[in-house]
């Protein structure tokens, strides 16, 4: 593998709380997510949730829970269940970014330390072992990348 031209990619990565696996993701994906995790998992009202989320995922989320039945949305103070958010529940919102590692890391990375895991609800991702983080560094410095260890965002 060799050095790729210009500037570095640049890939943030953490460990998932759910599967131990290593995630990689381009930094704006990976805070793009952690946005979405943190408002669904923080916040205690509608309108924190609101204001948590950015405005396009929010009227989204709105239109899909209430606006399509006619409901009135909820007001700013009432209570906030991260359950009523579709696919939350069921790991198929935010969007799951092992599932996209596949697109954001070369083929040597993906051959030599990924394994194509099955779920049972989810399909198909690929899964990083923890053990190998410092080979997989290692591998994607020597490449060109630029890679920063991110636990403090949400994404996995």
């Amino acid at each position: 593998m060799s050095a790729l031209p210009g500037p570095p990619p640049w890939l943030f990565y953490r460990v998932s709380p759910a599967n131990r696996g290593l995630v990689f993701a381009k930094p704006e994906r990976a805070i793009e997510i952690s946005q979405l995790h943190c408002a669904i998992a923080r916040s205690r009202t509608w309108g924190e949730f609101r204001a948590a989320m950015p405005a396009g995922d929010y009227e989204l989320i709105a239109a899909q829970l209430f606006d399509l039945d006619d409901l009135d949305r909820p007001s700013d103070d009432e209570p906030f269940d991260s359950v009523a958010i579709p696919g939350y529940v069921d790991g198929d919102y935010p969007p799951w970014l092992q599932k996209e590692m596949q697109f954001v890391l070369p083929r040597e990375v993906i051959e030599q330390f990924g394994e194509w895991q099955q779920t049972a609800i989810n399909g198909v991702y690929l899964h990083i072992a923890e053990e190998n983080r410092a080979r997989v560094v290692a591998t994607l410095l020597r490449a060109g990348y630029r890679v920063e260890r991110r636990e403090d965002l949400l994404f996995w």
